[in-house]
């Protein structure tokens, strides 16, 4: 089997050798390093050059991200593995793939797969796809803190630098203002989360219970309130598991979303910050990618 492993250069990880060796031991290995973040177009390079029969990421839900939109921009589609490598890994939790590295691998090995749905955000021009979860407003605000004060991350490790920058972002969030609509439901706030899975965040709170990864939906939820009480509210309610019985949270299931504001609305996919922006829309593609999975999942 010819595997390409991609390994994310700036994950804090001592795995790289270990997945190597075990990976390799029957097996082609061709080892790439992406030489920035968000660097899609190598990525796409080293898959539409090379005859493989699977991807490997080494890393979090956001270089997971990266590998993914690459695979789609070479438009060689190929059945992914994960190494859970990452501060948070919440897709490999969701999937039931262990941050053991070594029963990790024999997942890959065993080459089991699944079909798995992928979001869309479109802003008209430009797209990008995620595994997870899109996001507009406070999330996303303080994502591009952790990005903006990178130091804080590559010294303390990412769950830190998403402790710290969550408390000076709440200080510092002025709330962001949409309208989303979806089927016949329209209504304006300011905090949207877009999900393909059931957890979210560096807790694992349950966001969108129910939610599956192949049940051809987004599973919204519209946090509307944009002042700093709301934020705490929201927490509150998501570590409570209550967030859902608030009267100002807008639960939606849907195939796709659009978003309108008279404003530029910076997004993320997967905790990872976009260039990108919208308004625009959010749609699903129903089992778009293969991921190598436990034969349980």
């Amino acid at each position: 089997m010819n595997i390409l492993l991609f390994i994310n250069p700036v994950s804090r990880t001592n795995k790289s050798s270990l997945v190597r060796e075990i990976l390799g031991r029957e097996n082609d290995i061709t080892l790439c390093e992406t030489a920035k973040p968000n660097d899609l177009s190598s990525i796409s390079q080293r898959i539409r050059d090379g005859k493989h029969d699977i991807i490997v990421s080494v890393g979090g839900d956001g270089f997971l991200n990266e590998v993914i939109n690459g695979m789609l921009l070479s438009g060689n589609h190929l059945p992914i593995g994960i190494i859970p490598a990452g501060s948070m890994n919440i897709f490999a939790l969701t999937a039931g793939i262990p941050n053991d590295t070594d029963e990790a691998c024999r997942i890959i090995l065993d080459k089991n797969t699944k079909k798995v749905d992928l979001g869309r955000i479109d802003n008209g021009s430009e797209s990008r796809h995620f595994l997870c979860w899109a996001g507009i407003g406070f999330d996303t605000h303080v994502i591009r803190l952790v990005n903006r004060y990178n130091f804080i991350k590559k010294k303390f490790g990412g769950m830190t630098a998403h402790l710290i920058m969550g408390i000076y972002g709440f200080l510092t969030y002025s709330g962001t203002k949409c309208t989303v609509q979806s089927g016949d439901t329209e209504c304006s706030g300011c905090n949207l989360i877009v999900s393909n899975i059931e957890l979210y965040g560096m807790n694992n709170l349950r966001l969108a219970k129910n939610a599956q990864m192949d049940d051809g939906y987004l599973h919204a939820r519209f946090f509307r309130g944009g002042k700093r009480i709301d934020v705490i509210r929201y927490l509150a309610g998501l570590a409570m598991g209550k967030h859902e019985d608030l009267g100002d949270v807008t639960c939606m299931k849907s195939r796709e979303i659009r978003i309108t504001s008279p404003d530029k609305l910076p997004v993320h996919a997967d905790a990872e910050e976009l260039e990108m922006e919208l308004p625009g829309k959010i749609d699903i593609l129903p089992k778009a990618i293969e991921i190598i999975v436990p034969r349980a999942v």
